[in-house]
């Protein structure tokens, strides 16, 4: 993709808790980058729970003591953003300072396949523990509705052939001549 021939790898670094984490990105220019990256992190800093937790990001970490550096450490034109991650994850793992590699989880690309049907199997796991309840109710109401529909068949059928006797159980049913 063309959006990643201007890639570059940016490392977000604070003297004060010796933190560094390293950071892909596809933007021209530094300084919007940066303010675009302290907005998240005054709304990250806002939320509470589980969504903070989700919406964590590693350089957040970085960004807390309030004195941090961004410096460009390499331009790095890739194809895709998979390259790019996987770039970021080497020089994460080089660096003994970086906490990168500790929030995500990079995966190599011969195993993104099974990791991606593992998640999808989760995903759909999860679906169906959240919606069981919902499931299994609307399972009834249409089991109660298609009994509804063949005893109406049923019905039907008896008015329209006068000769039918209704079956009783254990006989087939007879035809009067």
């Amino acid at each position: 993709m063309e959006l990643y021939k201007n890639a570059r790898i940016v490392k977000f670094s604070s003297d004060s808790t010796s933190k560094v984490s390293y950071l892909g990105t596809k933007a021209k220019d530094l300084d919007r980058m940066v303010s675009y990256a302290e907005t998240r992190f005054n709304k990250w800093d806002q939320l509470e729970g589980e969504k903070r937790e989700k919406a964590h990001k590693p350089e957040f970490e970085v960004m807390e003591s309030g004195e941090f550096t961004v410096e460009v450490v390499e331009d790095y034109p890739c194809e895709n953003k998979r390259q790019l991650e996987e770039r970021v994850e080497e020089l994460s793992r080089e660096d003994p300072c970086s906490i990168t590699h500790k929030h995500h989880n990079f995966i190599p690309s011969d195993e993104r396949e099974t990791f991606n049907a593992l998640a999808i199997q989760r995903r759909s796991r999860e679906h169906y523990e959240k919606n069981r309840e919902k499931k299994c109710e609307y399972q009834k109401e249409l089991g109660m509705i298609t009994r509804e529909r063949e005893r109406k068949e049923r019905e039907r059928k008896i008015k329209e052939d006068k000769d039918y006797v209704k079956p009783k159980l254990g006989r087939p049913p007879k035809k009067i001549k």
